[in-house]
């Protein structure tokens, strides 16, 4: 039978026939779910063969930076909570952690909810939302006393790693003003770079390093642990499939825990995935955008989005201004930008008011210096058009 295009097919039966098939496809795409990958049946009875091909999603591209108000800042957490985007502590432009706390309702106005929050300044710390707060965990703090002793008075304690000591605490706040402590030291070691995630009634911590580990065990964990109240955590694995890391993310579907990238003895990209946080399996060992850590990762309800991030292709090392999709968490697709935002590591991102949004986050290093730049700037990235049937051919 001869290949037609079914735009220039006329007859009544052919009108049936395409109804028919685009009922048959949305209801297969309706049922794609993240690391199903069944690929779409045909009707034997019919011998119908079709090929479906979607638009390359191209995202509309806005900075909100000018009258923003965001204090710059890179290693801190974003959350969405009561109809606000939040920007919780991390590290600014003169090197020293930050405590505060700042909200906006549309990505352009930021208020101060409070300048000093009650908990230690951190940066590489975790946070969630979970049973209507949001949650504060871990982190580094800036500890130079500690540290006298090791380098000259007129060193910069902020630039070396001994002046700051890991975090094992839990906060959490209703309002984002108001913060209690639910435990100073919780079950886990203390640790930077870890993910929390809420995820069918608990909190996830996973993984993570820390600087007081023996080079031995050399700098990181690959444990994970949960928690219904934040106070009290059990260590569901303290050996995952995965290798120790940190800078990773993590974020829940409806019925999975999702763990992307991180690094410590070199980097890391592949995909793995629990139904339990107990039982990983790996979904993907080379996707196509390559190591990444430093990156977000985020789950719009139908989409997992991976944006930007420090990678590496053959020793050669970047800061990514990539953004990928994809539906079920084996195909990934490189969207178009209508606008190219810097290269960044270290921010954060959300998804809010059906955009993506890129917050801050450290970028390639100024004229003349060495250490990366601290990034000022807010952008959001919208789908403008989610899913268009570009062309469908029946053999």
């Amino acid at each position: 039978m001869k290949t037609k295009k079914l735009r220039n097919i006329k007859t009544s039966g052919s009108i049936y026939l395409l109804g028919v098939l685009l009922w048959f496809v949305s209801c297969h795409k309706e049922t794609t779910g993240i690391f199903d990958n069944t690929q779409a049946a045909t009707s034997q009875d019919a011998a119908l063969k079709f090929k479906l091909t979607t638009k390359k999603k191209s995202l509309k591209t806005v900075e909100h930076t000018k009258r923003a108000g965001l204090v710059p800042r890179y290693g801190h957490t974003s959350l969405v909570f009561d109809d606000k985007m939040w920007v919780l502590a991390g590290k600014g432009e003169e090197a020293i952690p930050k405590n505060d706390i700042q909200y906006s309702a549309n990505g352009t106005d930021w208020q101060v909810a409070t300048s000093s929050a009650p908990f230690p300044a951190r940066y590489d710390h975790a946070s969630t939302v979970f049973n209507g707060k949001m949650w504060v965990v871990g982190g580094k703090m800036y500890d130079p006393e500690d540290h006298d002793q090791q380098y000259p008075e007129d060193h910069d304690h902020s630039l070396y790693d001994d002046a700051y000591s890991e975090l094992n605490d839990v906060w959490s706040s209703s309002d984002g003003v108001n913060w209690v402590q639910v435990t100073a030291n919780a079950d886990f070691e203390p640790r930077n770079g870890h993910t929390l995630t809420a995820f069918n009634g608990f909190l996830w911590l996973i993984g993570g390093t820390s600087n007081d580990q023996s080079y031995a065990i050399c700098c990181g964990f690959r444990d994970v642990w949960k928690s219904s109240n934040g106070s009290d955590w059990v260590r569901v694995t303290g050996s995952a499939p995965f290798n120790l890391r940190a800078s990773h993310t993590t974020v829940a579907t409806d019925d999975m825990l999702v763990l992307i990238g991180g690094e410590l003895k070199g980097g890391y990209w592949e995909i793995w995935y629990s139904i339990n946080g107990a039982d990983w399996n790996k979904a993907l060992e080379d996707p196509p955008f390559g190591h990444r850590n430093g990156h977000s990762l985020l789950h719009d309800g139908s989409h997992l989005w991976l944006i930007a991030g420090h990678g590496a292709v053959n020793e050669d090392h970047y800061l990514g201004t990539d953004v990928w999709y994809s539906k079920n968490g084996l195909d990934w697709i490189e969207a178009g930008t209508m606008e190219q935002f810097p290269g960044r590591t270290n921010h954060s991102s959300v998804f809010f008011n059906n955009r993506l949004w890129v917050l801050n986050g450290q970028g390639i290093p100024k004229k003349g210096e060495v250490l990366y730049s601290v990034l000022s700037d807010i952008w959001s990235l919208q789908d403008p058009d989610c899913c268009v049937i570009d062309d469908i051919t029946i053999e």
